[in-house]
């Protein structure tokens, strides 16, 4: 299944805005505030203690993602 241009435009742009979101101006500041250097709570303490950030891909967007021979 391939996706459109505009699907692929609407997709980079939800990555943008939500980078922008996250990594924005003041997000350093507010956390400096609070006294380190990541936002407190209970997913960076989830992250943290198992040792690696998990997210998923889509396999369907070349350059981002792609499949070896066996489906991996």
């Amino acid at each position: 299944m391939r996706k459109s241009s505009a699907h692929l435009w609407r997709d980079l742009l939800a990555i943008a805005l939500t980078a922008v979101l996250l990594l924005g101006p003041g997000t350093h500041r507010a956390a400096q505030a609070q006294g380190g250097g990541a936002w407190p709570g209970p997913t960076i303490d989830a992250i943290k203690k198992r040792g690696m950030l998990v997210c998923g891909v889509d396999t369907g967007v070349p350059g981002f993602a792609s499949q070896d021979s066996t489906g991996k």
